[in-house]
Parts: structure tokens; C-alpha cells; sequence
């Protein structure tokens, strides 16, 4: 299905519209079929091209002068710090503990120049876990510091909160003020959008997120619909009246019903702009199948660990996600994220086996991968 099309409504926004414009492009760096796309407006992150200085909150000369690695890559893959790779989801797995080698730095430029059709983001599913202190955050470091700890290495990540409660605009402003330029927020839909349905609060989401939509840092409105969610004409007809609540907000649908998983609902999908998350989760009965296709600007992956004893049993939400990914298990997925960064889209990768910073350890061994295989 080439879900390349033409019919793009004018106002809805682009993965693009959150990156800095820079004008023309070389060939080497123009993304797949950029021609599609106005001369002279095309967006790009600072990971995307080399010929533009990364300031130094973003680990410009500074940092490359002391070969510290507290952000993800300037190339195509947010690549791994070296030396993280292997931590152990129990031992203390603190941001920022290795560094790079002069290597790999040297070879970014041409790894970029063999084809950055898009933009590999990974972070995690949420940031602020009392179960972090510890193996994560340092013991004392306060509350508030801990996203700008947490971006001193991630350029992304998902906000969850946001399901349980309409996120005030204060709130919000106060994430865009704690993080660098460049950083990226998927925001999960309000449970009123997904799960109840019944008057979903479009306004008033819409309007807390507006300091992420401003600041340019939206990555995307997360819609994870519950297993009870299933492919009926009028669950078609709810998502057609989402996408007008949302209008021009880049979205991304998770489904939990393996019934999704057909033509037409790409087809539906792809219609509206809607992007589709793939995810890895317990391969029980009814549940979505490791399946990673693009119907949208946005490509999404999402890991939820394999813990299938407490998949739908279990006394606290965080047992559901108490996994630790062999590298066996990512390896599966490792030919699906590159057949998406083939895409002419942002891919966004976040791991939520969150329990004790287990998460961080999936995406700094999927970001090794993922580098390792370029």
C-alpha cells in the first residue's frame, strides 16, 4: 500500500513542522521522494544534517571536544553510549555513564550520506517512577530535575500522565522549560478519547498540549484504545470523529484487539492520517501480533516486555511490565524498525518495561543494534 498520497488536508501539521527549517538540501541528505515537497521548506532535526552545529546544550563543540556522549547521536540512529550496552535491569543503569569513541564519531557523516530517509527517535514510556531512584536517578537529585537528567541522554519520550488527567498548559510549559531544544514528546490521549468515548474532552487537551504544539517539541497524540476496542463500523465511525477532535495534530493508534490487523484498517488509517503502532507484547490469544507498517507521518514502536504470567492477572500495574528483553527477542525487531526508517517518516521507538529502569536497558541495547546493523 503506498500511503504516499496527495489528499493531506492543509492544515494538518507533519512530523517535519517540529524540525528546524534549513531551506534546500543536498541529494546526499534529502529524505525518500523529498521532491514532493517544497523547495526551499524543508524541516529537518539538527541529527539530520551535518552541515548544521549542534549547539551546545544539544552537545555541540563542547562536549565533542571531551568526547562525552549525553545525548543521542547526531546521525541517522541515536546511537548507544559506549559501555552501556549489557547493563543489568537490577544494578544501577544512570543516564549518561559511558562515552563514545573517537570511531564512531568519525563515521557518522558517512553513514548519513548512505541514504537518512527519516529520523530514528528512542526514548521510554514515561520518565517519573518513584522505582527509578536508584537504578535510574541518583539518590537526592529532586523531583523536578529528573527530566532534564533524563534528556541529558534521551531526545524523546512518552508521557503517559496524560491518559488518567487533561494535562494543564502550566504543566506542559513547565516540560518544554526543563528540556533542550529538539527534544520530542509523544503524549498519550486522554482516557476520555479512548476508552470511555462518550464525551471526549478534544478541547481541553488540546489546549493543555498547546505549549508542546508552540514550542515545536509534539511528537505526536498517542491513542491506545482498550482490548474491548474492536473493528466494528461504528469503532470506524469514532475514529473518523477523533481525527476531527484532533484536526491537525499528528496522531498514532494502538490497538490491543488482533481483529485490527487487516487491509482495511490500514486502508481506514491511512485515510486519516493516522499512524499505526506496532507493538511487542505477551503473544497471547487476541493480541496484537509483531506487525510494523507506516500509515502515517509518524511510525511508532512501542515494547511492553513479554511478562504474559501478569499479563491480566496481577495485583500492581508495574507487574505487567516487570520484563527484561534478551537480546534475542529484540533481535526480531530489528529488520521491522529498518523497513520504517525506509519510510519517508519519523520513527519513534519507546520501550515501557518501565519496573526498575528496565526500559532504559531495552533501548540503549535496541540503539546498539540498530547502529551495529547500519
Amino acid at each position: 500500500m503506498d500511503r504516499r498520497r496527495t489528499g493531506r488536508g492543509p492544515g494538518l501539521l507533519r512530523p517535519g513542522d517540529y524540525f528546524r527549517p534549513l531551506g534546500p538540501i543536498s541529494s546526499c541528505h534529502a529524505p525518500k521522494n523529498s521532491t514532493r515537497r517544497h523547495a526551499g521548506t524543508q524541516r529537518h532535526s539538527y541529527d539530520a544534517d551535518p552541515r548544521v552545529p549542534l549547539p551546545p546544550h544539544l552537545g555541540g563543540a563542547d562536549l565533542e571536544k571531551r568526547g562525552e556522549c549525553h545525548l543521542p547521536g547526531r546521525g541517522r540512529f541515536s546511537e548507544a553510549c559506549g559501555g552501556c550496552s549489557g547493563s543489568r535491569p537490577h544494578r544501577a543503569v544512570s543516564i549518561g555513564e559511558g562515552q563514545r569513541s573517537p570511531e564512531r564519531h568519525e563515521g557518522e557523516q558517512n553513514r548519513r550520506c548512505r541514504g537518512a530517509h527519516s529520523v530514528i527517535r528512542f526514548g521510554t514510556s514515561g520518565f517519573s517512577y518513584e522505582d527509578w531512584i536508584g537504578p535510574v536517578y541518583p539518590v537526592g537529585l529532586p523531583k523536578r530535575q529528573w527530566l532534564p537528567f533524563y534528556s541529558q541522554e534521551f531526545d524523546t519520550v512518552e508521557i503517559n500522565v496524560t491518559y488518567y488527567r487533561v494535562p494543564s498548559a502550566k504543566t506542559v510549559a513547565g516540560w518544554v522549560e526543563r528540556t533542550p531544544d529538539g527534544f520530542l514528546f509523544s503524549v498519550k490521549a486522554n482516557k476520555s478519547m479512548t476508552h470511555e468515548r462518550t464525551e471526549p474532552e478534544f478541547e481541553a487537551f488540546r489546549a493543555g498540549i498547546e505549549p508542546l504544539v508552540q514550542s515545536g517539541k509534539l511528537a505526536c497524540v498517542l491513542a491506545q484504545f482498550p482490548f474491548s476496542f474492536h473493528p466494528t463500523r461504528e469503532n470506524n465511525d469514532y475514529l473518523r470523529r477523533l481525527r476531527t477532535g484532533l484536526t491537525d495534530i499528528p496522531t498514532v493508534i494502538e490497538f490491543r484487539d488482533q481483529a485490527w490487523v487487516k487491509e482495511a484498517t490500514f486502508a481506514l488509517l491511512e485515510s486519516l492520517d493516522f499512524g499505526f503502532c506496532a507493538v511487542d507484547e505477551p503473544r497471547l490469544r487476541g493480541l496484537m501480533p509483531p506487525v510494523a507498517r507506516a500509515s502515517g507521518p509518524v511510525s511508532y514502536v512501542r515494547f511492553h516486555g513479554r511478562n504474559a504470567q501478569k499479563w491480566w492477572k496481577h495485583d500492581h500495574a508495574w507487574e505487567r511490565y516487570d520484563y527484561t528483553y534478551s537480546e534475542q527477542e529484540l533481535e526480531e525487531w530489528i529488520p521491522k524498525i529498518r523497513d520504517l526508517d525506509s519510510e519517508d517518516a519519523l520513527v519513534l521507538v519507546y520501550a515501557n518495561n518501565h519496573f526498575r529502569g528496565q526500559s532504559i536497558d531495552t533501548i540503549r541495547k535496541l540503539r546498539e543494534m540498530l547502529g551495529q546493523a547500519h
